[in-house]
């Protein structure tokens, strides 16, 4: 298989692709759901604060930009498996071909993410100087959930606690269990002149720490729907690239990574060695710019 218009593929591992992608909860439940035993420890379900830092928005901490990118150094522990790392890897690529963010593997720099395999799905939020945890353990290595962290890590928190939010959704603070009406607090936020995305991969879901399976989220747009599960919007890779001055990319938003979806499935007999007989599809993901086009040449 060959392609052309250098378009990576974000996922090759197709048995464990099907997997990730017929799961239905949400990138923030999936989240909460791996953090159950960690959340005391947590703010916002997934961002971690330690008792010298307070849950503020961190003004100065965007990693540093030398020329026209960003290289964000970070560490893999051995503790993932050779598939674990794949899928990690292919979920920073999205970043590579989007933006300006440059996720490259640490060479001695002083400030680098370690990408550790603890309990939940957690990261600081923006670069706090020398080693920082991002942590991606059991029910964590999905895409959405990946890119969901790496992003907190570059100095983003979740969508719902922008300082404008409250004329896009209702907060029911009835509904939420109680000691995490702190996971709901709106925060003084700089929104970059990128509208409210109730598509955002760092948007709660509907029932997100409800206690009586409620909404805790009410869009005011009654058709807008909130929480999901594939990885970064447009908006998403639009304010990454605000952020970071990424001039080259900041009106080529990427089509939804990975929303072109093509299975090759077998209809009728053709000449396949026999080893290949009864696997099951291939799922070929991969990203587009706006306005752009991707061939695809199989042989």
């Amino acid at each position: 298989t060959s392609m052309t218009s250098c378009f990576p593929v974000i996922n090759e591992q197709c048995p464990s692709s099907q997997q990730l992608y017929h799961n239905t909860q949400t990138v923030n439940s999936q989240i909460l759901t791996a953090n159950q035993q960690v959340e005391d420890n947590l703010v916002e379900g997934d961002v971690f604060v330690s008792n010298t830092r307070n849950a503020r928005i961190c003004k100065n901490c965007r990693w540093p930009k030398l020329l026209k990118t960003v290289k964000v150094p970070y560490v893999l522990s051995g503790s993932f498996t050779r598939p674990e790392k794949i899928q990690i890897e292919n979920a920073i690529s999205a970043f590579h071909m989007s933006t300006c963010i440059r996720f490259v593997t640490r060479t001695g720099q002083t400030d680098y993410i370690s990408i550790v395999k603890l309990n939940g799905c957690w990261s600081w939020v923006g670069r706090t100087g020398r080693s920082q945890y991002l942590s991606l353990g059991t029910g964590c290595l999905q895409k959405g959930i990946i890119q969901h962290e790496l992003i907190h890590a570059l100095g983003f928190w979740h969508e719902q606690s922008r300082n404008d939010r409250d004329a896009f959704i209702r907060i029911n603070f009835g509904n939420i269990l109680k000691g995490r009406e702190r996971n709901f607090k709106r925060m003084d936020t700089n929104n970059l002149n990128v509208p409210y995305d109730y598509t955002s991969v760092m948007h709660y879901a509907p029932k997100d720490f409800s206690k009586n399976s409620g909404d805790t989220i009410t869009p005011i747009d009654a058709s807008a729907q909130i929480g999901q599960r594939d990885g970064m919007s447009e908006n998403d890779i639009l304010k990454i690239n605000k952020l970071y001055v990424c001039s080259k990319y900041t009106n080529k938003a990427v089509r939804s990574i990975g929303n072109i979806l093509t299975m090759l499935t077998v209809t009728h007999p053709v000449n396949v060695p026999s080893s290949y007989s009864g696997l099951p599809p291939c799922i070929q993901r991969v990203g587009q710019y706006v306005g752009e086009h991707v061939q695809s040449h199989l042989s």
